[in-house]
């Protein structure tokens, strides 16, 4: 589309791997099934909402549900999640981080290690580069996309730079990190470099958002959120 620059494509694209999860060779696979999906799109918007709800709806060979509690044992896109049918937010993200990137639309996992507020609890959601900004979605059984618009927009506004109540995208080249993400899920808990994105979420206004009411399914995924990965 003329959308993704070489700088992009290498760090936002090309990669197999987001956080510590096991390697799969995900891409051929995931380009059949998705690349006629994309045929004749004009732009990587059009591109994004044409693959994600048919990650979920069994674009991929089966249909995938959220099922919370299932991090680390259900990460790797192919080998775990797809098998499974299932997974928590973290191997959900993967997974459709995966697809995106599988057809050439930038996509990368984000996230933070725990909430900033009385109940804790972490989350993990993807961001799509399209229009020359990044745009965020929680990666969730969905019929149609609605960017920028998640039931985490007020809690993520209470995050914190630079600890572990930030939010953060992990990077591969470490000497671009002005960072680190906590991985909680490993015992003791690992930090990747990565990029502080908590200025844009405190700083985003829920305004922008197309839906003005809380979509009621959200409810399934906020209470997730609250347990373990």
């Amino acid at each position: 589309t003329g959308e993704v620059s070489e700088d992009m494509f290498l760090r936002e694209v090309l990669p197999l791997r987001h956080l510590d999860e096991p390697i799969d060779d995900w891409r051929p696979a995931f380009y059949e099934k998705l690349a006629p999906l994309v045929q004749g799109k004009r732009s990587l918007r059009e591109m994004a909402e044409a693959v994600i709800p048919a990650v979920f709806n069994g674009g991929l060979g089966k249909k995938l549900v959220f099922k919370p509690n299932n991090t680390p044992q259900i990460m790797a896109p192919e080998s775990e999640t797809l098998v499974k049918g299932y997974a928590s937010c973290t191997g959900l993200s993967i997974i459709l981080a995966d697809a995106l990137r599988s057809v050439g639309v930038p996509a990368r996992v984000v996230g933070t290690a725990v909430w900033n507020i009385k109940t804790g609890g972490n989350h993990n959601w993807v961001e799509v580069w399209w229009g020359g900004n990044w745009h965020f979605v929680d990666a969730g059984p969905t019929q149609k996309v609605d960017w920028d618009s998640t039931w985490f927009i007020d809690t993520a506004k209470k995050a914190q730079p630079g600890t572990i109540h930030g939010i953060y995208t992990a990077v591969v080249d470490r000497t671009e990190a002005d960072s680190q993400y906590t991985l909680t899920w490993r015992e003791p808990p690992v930090k990747q470099p990565a990029l502080d994105r908590t200025a844009f979420y405190v700083g985003f206004q829920k305004g922008n958002s197309l839906r003005k009411e809380e979509d009621p399914t959200w409810k399934v995924y906020r209470d997730g959120s609250l347990g373990s990965r």
